[in-house]
């Protein structure tokens, strides 16, 4: 997750999923969820009249998940298991339009309504306040 620090919406989803996280990577500061939390978190960030930027989705494995990206590197290591994000979405086409936290997050569950895409285990999201 990646936050504009002046929100108070933004740190409330941050300290609330950075803990509920299954795994926590960037020096604690990017929370990988699982389907289920971020299903959660779309609708805490609709709620909340935040904006999605985008997801990341990863996959968690040994050596070899490494086949699954295209330079060969993990992303992250977690003890002696890789973490490789293996794909992403951007939104910046609606984050100009208006009704952006509605439109992103309706994006973003859409995406995930049957699961994570590419056999991923674990999604983050890049949020932002709405600025006018």
């Amino acid at each position: 997750m990646c936050y504009n620090f002046g929100s108070m919406e933004i740190r409330l989803l941050e300290d609330k999923y950075l803990k509920l996280a299954h795994l926590v990577i960037a020096g604690g500061r990017e929370a990988l969820l699982t389907k289920e939390q971020a299903h959660e978190f779309v609708e805490e960030c609709r709620q909340s009249g935040v904006v999605i930027c985008g997801m990341s989705f990863f996959v968690v494995g040994d050596r070899s998940i490494l086949k699954l990206s295209p330079v060969g590197l993990p992303t992250s290591m977690s003890g002696d298991k890789y973490i490789l994000e293996i794909t992403s979405a951007d939104f910046g086409e609606i984050l100009v339009k208006p009704d952006a936290s509605l439109n992103t997050t309706w994006a973003a569950k859409e995406i995930i309504k049957n699961g994570l895409p590419e056999g991923a285990s674990y999604v983050s999201f890049t949020i932002r306040t709405v600025t006018n």
